[in-house]
């Protein structure tokens, strides 16, 4: 505040002033006091010091500064902030800042969050925008930033297939009057068979190699002739049958394989063959 002294003067002692009106200034290590009227130095406070700012504003360099007219510029400091946050307002009007999570500042920005870090390498919840969804490769298989997906080629095979689940329905169509089956002589696909083609694996006459005969007769006891009315020599023996145990067997080997005798068919075979009824099929 101001003062009215006749004289003063510097020191280097404590000893204040003795003379009324006098001042006498000391400086010590930086620090200057002043003692008036023959009374006891005080420090002369320079402005700096502690208190409460009340009025902070920010100016248009960004820096701080104190509202009104300080002779000192102070330094101000701000309260310490909870680990991983920033400042800001996310309250959707005017409010003091405070401390927002990761989370609170990417909804502020606009972001969408697929992860609680904002990675997909802890994908927890949410949705991953079709844009951000990456390239599939394998079985399943898509392009980077689409979503739909394709079954790539060959990928499935036969272990992929769970029995008993391909309906009829999805095989494929096959020509009218066949049966699936292989006459190749080896292992091979099935492929559609026509009705002569089956004919021939099963070891019966062809429509049109001419007329066929029928005929049943018991066997004999040895080799030698039995008879068989309408068998005409040359005619093929295409097949003979006979009932064993319930299933039908093929024994034409047990005869001969072309009549040599009209009405007559030779059994080659030297078994008792008395007590079997066969079924023979004859074509000219």
């Amino acid at each position: 505040m101001p003062f009215k002294t006749d004289y003063i003067d510097l020191v280097d002692s404590d000893a204040p002033v003795s003379e009324a009106g006098g001042a006498r200034i000391k400086l010590t290590a930086g620090v200057a006091k002043l003692s008036l009227d023959g009374a006891a130095f005080q420090t002369i406070d320079a402005g700096v010091g502690t208190g409460t700012v009340t009025s902070v504003a920010a100016t248009a360099s960004g820096l701080l500064a104190v509202a009104g007219t300080p002779t000192v510029a102070p330094t101000v400091g701000l309260a310490t902030a909870a680990a991983n946050t920033m400042l800001g307002n996310g309250t959707a009007g005017a409010a003091v800042p405070t401390a927002l999570s990761a989370a609170a500042a990417r909804t502020n920005m606009g972001l969408v969050a697929i992860a609680s870090s904002g990675s997909a390498a802890d994908l927890s919840a949410g949705i991953i925008p079709d844009a951000r969804m990456p390239d599939l490769t394998g079985d399943v298989t898509t392009t980077e930033g689409a979503v739909a997906t394709s079954i790539a080629a060959n990928a499935v095979v036969t272990a992929k297939i769970l029995d008993a689940n391909v309906t009829l329905a999805k095989i494929a169509t096959q020509a009218d009057q066949t049966i699936l089956g292989n006459n190749t002589g080896g292992a091979a696909s099935p492929v559609a068979l026509t009705a002569a083609q089956v004919r021939t694996i099963l070891g019966l006459p062809v429509a049109g190699d001419g007329a066929l005969l029928s005929k049943v007769s018991v066997g004999r006891n040895g080799a030698g002739a039995l008879t068989l009315t309408g068998a005409v020599v040359g005619m093929a023996v295409r097949q003979v049958l006979t009932v064993t145990a319930g299933a039908l067997v093929d024994s034409v080997a047990l005869f001969e394989t072309t009549i040599t005798v009209t009405d007559q068919i030779q059994q080659v075979s030297a078994s008792d063959l008395t007590t079997i009824t066969y079924s023979f099929l004859l074509q000219s």
